[in-house]
Order: C-alpha cells, then structure tokens, then sequence
C-alpha cells in the first residue's frame, strides 16, 4: 500500500489499535501528536519510509505496542518529541536505518520498552537527547552500527536499563557526552568495537552501573574525557583489547570503582592521562598485558586506589610519567612482571603504597 503524499491525522485521540504493515511513505505525514495509547497494536511492520514523517509528539505510551519491526528507514523522521512512556511498547526490532531520524529528544521513560533489537544502522540517527529514563528499557541488543549516531546528550538516568549488549560496532557514534547518571543501566556486555565511538565525554556519574564486560576491542574508541565520577561503576571486566582507546584524560574520580578485573590487553590503550583522584578504585586485579599502554601520566592522586594486585605482565607499558602522589594507594601486590615496562620517571611526591622494591624508590617514604 502506497501513501505518496497521503497524510493521516490522529492528533489528540485515544488509540486502542490501528493497523498499516507494509505500507510504503513517500512524503507523507501521519500525525499521532498529543496521542494517548492506551492498548492495542499500531503496526507498521515491513512498512518504508522513503521521506516524510510519522509523528508522535507529546503522546503518552500506558499501554499496547507501536510496531515497526523490518520497517526500512531511507530517510524521513519518527518523532517522539517530549514523549512520555509509562508502560506499553515501541518496537524497530530488525529495521534498518539508511538515512533518516528518530527523535526521543525531551522524552521521559518511566517504564515500557522500545526496542531496536537486531537493527541495522548503515545512516541515520536516534536521538534521545535531554531524554529522562526514571524505568523502562531501551533495547539496542544485537544491533550492528555501520554508519549513523545514537544520540544520550545531557540525558538523565535516574533509573532503567539501556542496552546494546552483543550489539556491533563497525563504525558510528553512541553519544553521551554531558548525560548525568545516578541510577540504572547502560549495557555494553559483549559488544564488539571494530570501529565507531562511544563518547562521555563530560558525563557525571552519582550512581548506576555502565558495563562493557565481556566486550572486545579491535579498534574505535570508548572515550570518559573529563567525566566526573562521584558514584557508580564502569566496568569492563574480562574485555579483550586487541587495539582501539579507552579515554579517561582529565577524568576526576571522587568515588565510584573503574573495573578492568582479568581484562586482557594485547595492544590499544587505556588512558587516564591527566585524571585527578580524590576517592574511588581504579581496578586491574588479575589483568594480562601482552601488550598495549596503561597511561597515568600527569595524573594527580590526593586519595584512592589504583590495583594491579596479581596482574601479569608479559609486555605492554604501564606510565606514571610525571604523575604527582599527594595520597592514595597504588598496589603491585602479586602482580607477575615477565616482561613489559612500569614507568614512574618524573613523578613526584608520596611514594604509594605496596610498591615493589626498586620502582619509583625515587619518591619520598
């Protein structure tokens, strides 16, 4: 069914249930602006949309399912502008994005789903920016990036679940740069980064949880530039490294743990360079260094800890070049030094705690 140029309006209705599968956009608009769904499906599945809009600003989701699984996005936009999800279902499960948008900016989910499981991104963007997650989850499970960006700019999570578990990145960008966390999580478990960004950069964390355990690094880049971390954990614990950045530069630690436990590093870096430590843990228990570069050079450490306690260290480099040590802790204990470099040249202060004999003997007891 072709709706070239045909527009639909149900603006400010009650919607229990509609049903257009396979139908085909072409510069059409169809308006559930002001909407309420209370139950019953909407289904859009299989449908494309070559441009025009579907839009469902300022509806509210109680109930029922919006579907647009295997629905082809070549370009156009899907608008959830200040949309508000407090149960129900919005499903782009197995659709594929060319080109195009689709705009969570200013929603607020308090529970329900919406799904992009199985997606496939060669263009295009999803944007939940501003966006305010107090429950619910959205799913981006499976999906494969190849091009486009997932948008969480200065997104609040007070709650909820955000998950691209397994998901793929060949290259694209998930931004959360300036996001706030205190609560909730973002799930990167498993994912494999042969390209792309994933940026939070500036982002503040009070509480919850974002994972990457389990996640293989091959090349791109995870990148924490002068986030503020007062609560909560990062975690990419068992992550392999075979290349690619993790970026803490600047980063300012008050509390909260950073967690790499049996990470494997075979090349790639990890890079707190410049990172200031006021509290927190920083985490590499059991880590193996085949290769790659640790980098604290620069940092500052007035209290905290860093652990390497029974790391393995086959090659690679750890630098504290110029790092200063007010306070803090950074512990070797039981780490295994086959071969690989721990570097403290031109550091100065405190020598920390649970150091080897011989390395950085040069910083005052």
């Amino acid at each position: 069914m072709s709706w070239q140029g045909h527009d639909l309006d149900f603006t400010d209705v009650v919607f229990d249930g509609g049903d257009l599968p396979e139908a085909v956009f072409t510069g059409a608009t169809v308006s559930f602006r002001g909407t309420r769904f209370v139950g019953g499906k909407v289904d859009f599945g299989g449908a494309q949309f070559v441009g025009g809009m579907v839009d469902f600003g300022g509806a509210r989701f109680v109930g029922g399912m919006v579907d647009f699984g295997d629905a082809r996005f070549e370009d156009g936009m899907v608008n959830f502008v200040h949309a508000r999800f407090v149960g129900g279902t919005v499903n782009f499960m197995h659709a594929q994005f060319v080109g195009g948008m689709v705009d969570f900016g200013g929603a607020r989910f308090e529970d329900g789903m919406v799904d992009f499981g199985g997606a496939q991104f060669v263009g295009g963007m999803v944007d939940f920016g501003g966006a305010r997650f107090v429950g619910g989850m959205v799913d981006f499970g499976d999906a494969r990036f190849e091009d486009g960006m997932v948008n969480f700019v200065h997104a609040r999570f007070v709650g909820g679940t955000v998950n691209f578990m397994h998901a793929q990145f060949v290259g694209g960008m998930v931004d959360f740069g300036g996001a706030r966390f205190e609560d909730g999580m973002v799930d990167f478990g498993g994912a494999r980064f042969e390209g792309g960004m994933v940026d939070f950069r500036s982002a503040r964390f009070v509480g919850g949880m974002v994972d990457f355990g389990g996640a293989r690094f091959e090349d791109g880049m995870v990148d924490f530039g002068r986030a503020q971390f007062v609560g909560g954990t990062v975690n990419f614990m068992h992550a392999q490294f075979e290349d690619g950045t993790v970026n803490f530069m600047h980063a300012q630690f008050e509390d909260g743990t950073v967690n790499f436990m049996h990470a494997q590093f075979e090349d790639g870096m990890v890079d707190f360079g410049g990172a200031r430590f006021e509290g927190g843990t920083v985490n590499f228990v059991h880590a193996r260094f085949v290769g790659g570069t640790v980098d604290f050079g620069r940092a500052r450490f007035e209290d905290g800890m860093v652990d390497f306690g029974g790391a393995r260290f086959e090659d690679g480099t750890v630098n504290f070049v110029h790092a200063q040590f007010v306070g803090g802790t950074v512990d070797f204990r039981d780490a295994q030094f086959v071969g690989g470099t721990v570097n403290f040249v031109g550091a100065t202060g405190r020598r920390p705690e649970q150091l080897p004999d011989g390395m950085a003997d040069h910083l005052s007891q």
